[in-house]
């Protein structure tokens, strides 16, 4: 038996393109065809699933939900079970080979249906890892999309022994994103003083800012020349993004028309992959995210195809849809600032679907498994504490055949003030990384 697969579905849409194919072809690498035709299905020779409110005796069959069906987005209460001690979602038909509707399950969670419904938000306007159904639910913590589709390959073979399905393999990338690439120099005159008269009234930091800005000592932020040390051997492996807008509150970057900035980023990008990282302003209008697209496109001698959000600040859809009109191609946002996990509950990479205009688009989303200051700031963990928890997500990511993503930043590689022993973290967490490849 070859390795295809026909799917029966009385509906057939942009929704069920979409998530049969992922599950599917992408995950198990089927060769999946579908049909709407119950007669054509039965004839078929080879192995079927079909998705159908009946229970055919002897068939493969998954019982809908009803939302691939619909084409508007609103509340609903979602029963949740449990299948070989998974959380599963629309979980309606305990008798079924696959108890719950798992295109459904994983179509809500990969299009982050729940960010478009009406959902308090944090301080910063961002949807909060607490209001999400797999926090409460307690699944935060898993690739459940990933876990459930190795198990149904396991009820697949039950049924089609000689089927062959792919067995997805591990992976990993580092990303650093570049806030403020100097702690004390190239602010500008009136930061540079405002910063000199806080730190002297506070009495931190007076002396190492004057020694800095003398240029008796380097700046504890400028840690690119350790980066290029530690990612020597596997320099394909590291992206970074940098704030390439104007300065403010929340954007502590250097004014982008500095020489040194310039300069900095020029030779970073000729190294590594460099991608924007969209301002804390830059939702306000587009015109302010394509100003930054542009300033930062002009240095590299390559197209501008990866982003990621600062402040991890994501409004859907219009956040993506920004990033598209703009021909980025990979976003790496995907995450919570407040908690590790996984947010679109995988950790392997999908192309986002627009549930307000009902398509898939051509922005691919990698989701991150955690962050740096995720761990220290709101899980309040000290650097040998957070090696565990990371070793933990790394073998979970592992197991699932999936993509394993961190976020780190260059001042938490500076060991200095608040970071102290967080370099150290990196580099282990590399050599466990490296020791799988």
């Amino acid at each position: 038996m070859s390795d295809e697969i026909l799917i029966y579905s009385e509906t057939r849409n942009s929704r069920t393109d979409y998530i049969f194919s992922y599950l599917l072809s992408d995950l198990l690498g089927l060769k999946m065809n579908q049909t709407q035709s119950l007669d054509d299905a039965n004839a078929f020779e080879g192995p079927v699933i079909y998705y159908i409110y009946l229970d055919l005796p002897g068939k493969l069959c998954i019982r809908p939900s009803g939302l691939l069906g619909e084409t508007d987005i609103k509340g609903r209460s979602i029963e949740t079970g449990v299948w070989d001690g998974l959380t599963v979602l629309f979980s309606d038909n305990p008798e079924y080979p696959v108890p719950f509707d798992i295109f459904s399950a994983s179509f809500w969670l990969l299009s982050r249906y729940e960010e478009y419904l009406d959902h308090s938000r944090d301080a910063h306007s961002r949807f909060p890892a607490r209001e999400s159904l797999a926090f409460r639910a307690g699944f935060l913590d898993l690739p459940v999309v990933n876990l459930w589709t190795i198990k149904l390959a396991s009820v697949i073979r039950r049924y089609y022994p000689a089927l062959k399905t792919k067995k997805n393999k591990f992976h990993w990338i580092t990303t650093i994103d570049i806030d403020h690439a100097w702690a004390f120099r190239n602010k500008g005159r009136y930061r540079v003083w405002g910063g000199l008269a806080a730190s002297f009234f506070k009495g931190k930091d007076f002396k190492k800012r004057i020694s800095v800005l003398k240029g008796d000592e380097p700046d504890p932020f400028f840690t690119f020349d350790a980066i290029r040390e530690i990612h020597r051997e596997f320099p394909e492996k590291l992206l970074l993004f940098t704030l390439s807008g104007k300065p403010a509150k929340y954007d502590p970057n250097s004014a982008t028309d500095n020489p040194e900035w310039r300069a900095l980023f020029s030779g970073l990008a000729s190294d590594y992959q460099l991608g924007m990282h969209p301002s804390y302003r830059s939702n306000q209008g587009f015109h302010i995210l394509k100003n930054e697209f542009d300033t930062l496109r002009e240095l590299l001698p390559y197209p501008l195809k990866n982003s990621r959000q600062h402040f991890l600040k994501l409004k859907l859809p219009e956040t993506y849809t920004n990033l598209i009109n703009l021909g980025v191609q990979n976003d790496y946002s995907m995450g919570y600032p407040g908690q590790p996990g996984f947010r679109a509950g995988v950790c392997t990479p999908f192309y986002f679907y627009d549930l307000k205009r009902e398509q898939r688009t051509s922005l691919k989303i990698w989701p991150f498994t955690l962050m740096d200051r995720t761990l220290k700031d709101y899980l309040h963990k000290v650097p040998e504490e957070s090696m565990d928890i990371i070793n933990g997500y790394i073998d979970i990511v592992e197991k699932a055949g999936g993509w394993f993503i961190p976020v780190w930043h260059n001042d938490s590689l500076s060991d200095y003030g608040e970071w102290e022993g967080w370099k150290n973290v990196y580099v282990q967490m590399l050599e466990t990384l490296k020791s799988k490849t």
